[in-house]
């Protein structure tokens, strides 16, 4: 039997390389990343389709609430104001 220090009766030679590497991943582990990472890329995909439906609908109701806001400017009947009242008596 080799005769060593006290302190170094219990140290592994290898032990400072084996705990600088990485720890390797099970199959169930590397499966579960892989589904989670897709889930997230499908997740971020729905939303980046769902931002043009959005800015059309948007677009839409800007346009409708301006079409009748024309409508209401072109027709002075609709506010109250009569044309006949606007003119002075000369």
């Amino acid at each position: 039997m080799a005769v060593t220090r006290k302190s170094n009766s219990t140290a592994h030679p290898g032990k400072i390389v084996l705990d600088s590497q990485q720890t390797r991943r099970t199959t169930a582990q590397v499966q579960e990343a892989k589904a989670r990472a897709k889930a997230a890329k499908d997740k971020e995909e729905v939303r980046h389709l769902a931002v043009p439906g959005c800015v059309a609908r948007l677009e839409d109701e800007i346009e409708t609430e301006e079409q009748a806001r024309r409508e209401h400017s072109m027709r002075p009947d609709l506010c109250g104001v009569r044309p006949t009242d606007h003119t002075s008596p000369r």
